[in-house]
């Protein structure tokens, strides 16, 4: 795969698990997810111990690395660059794991509906990603873990999971 920039053209492909979700929202939470809800590139890297590197941005937790991709952009590049950039290294995307797809619709509006995808890669790097116990970067935090934190639940968790258990 070269590239693509609707995550929605990787539905009919057998290789590619998609989970398509719908989830109604009263109107003043929708309002409030609509406007911060942004679709991801999700990267995922184990180690030679089957260790996956995760990243706490101060706000989610421990996650596997996400990067915001805007409407139109090509999600292999994104998750190239900002990978690459963020561990100073090449980086190989090996495969699409799985597409996350959730609409969120108001319940109270017709019309009220915006959708949230995130696209999870297996990824793996030139060179060896030394990180210590942790290594903080700009505003965030990396560090390796051989399952998924105590603290982690839900969408995360299932993401970090399809890493430390396969």
């Amino acid at each position: 795969m070269d590239s693509f920039s609707d995550p929605d053209h990787l539905w009919n492909r057998v290789e590619v698990p998609f989970d398509d979700e719908t989830r109604q929202l009263p109107s003043e939470a929708f309002e409030s997810v609509a406007e911060r809800v942004d679709s991801h590139a999700v990267v995922g890297i184990t180690n030679a111990k089957g260790d996956v590197l995760l990243l706490d941005d101060g706000s989610h937790g421990w996650t596997l690395l996400a990067f915001p991709v805007e409407h139109g952009k090509d999600w292999l590049a994104v998750a190239r660059q900002e990978t690459g950039s963020l561990l100073d290294t090449s980086v190989v995307l090996e495969k699409v794991e799985f597409v996350r797809c959730i609409e969120f619709q108001s319940a109270d509006e017709d019309d009220g509906r915006t959708t949230m995808h995130n696209v999870v890669f297996r990824v793996s790097v030139s060179d060896d990603v030394v990180i210590g116990e942790t290594q903080k970067q700009e505003d965030r935090v990396l560090s390796w873990f051989a399952g998924v934190p105590e603290e982690q639940e839900g969408d995360v968790a299932d993401d970090i999971r399809q890493f430390v258990e396969n």
